[in-house]
């Protein structure tokens, strides 16, 4: 585990969505999402000057009850980075950073 931890959870559908992102001292990050549990995507992201906020740094599909979905996670903010998951591009839930 990292020195910095950010997380950020939601539920859509009846489908749970968490996503961690995991820094350490070198300003490494890894970002990983988990959908009802199970591990479907993960990223290294390595920048000294923050995350780009305006890419998607994870991206999977899940399926729900009413068909296929994209999720996206983004962050923002630099000291105190924040995790926004989008799902077909709608804004779901964004970590308090």
């Amino acid at each position: 585990m990292g020195m910095f931890t950010e997380e950020v959870k939601c539920e859509f559908n009846g489908v749970e969505i968490a996503v961690s992102l995991f820094f350490d001292a070198n300003m490494s990050a890894m970002l990983k999402m988990h959908i009802n549990g199970k591990a479907v995507a993960e990223n290294s992201v390595y920048s000294p000057l923050g995350l780009p906020k305006k890419v998607a740094l994870l991206r999977s599909a899940f399926q729900s009850q009413d068909g296929e979905h994209i999720i996206e996670v983004y962050a923002t903010g630099f000291f105190n980075q924040r995790l926004i998951i989008r799902i077909d591009e709608v804004e779901r839930a964004r970590s308090k950073g």
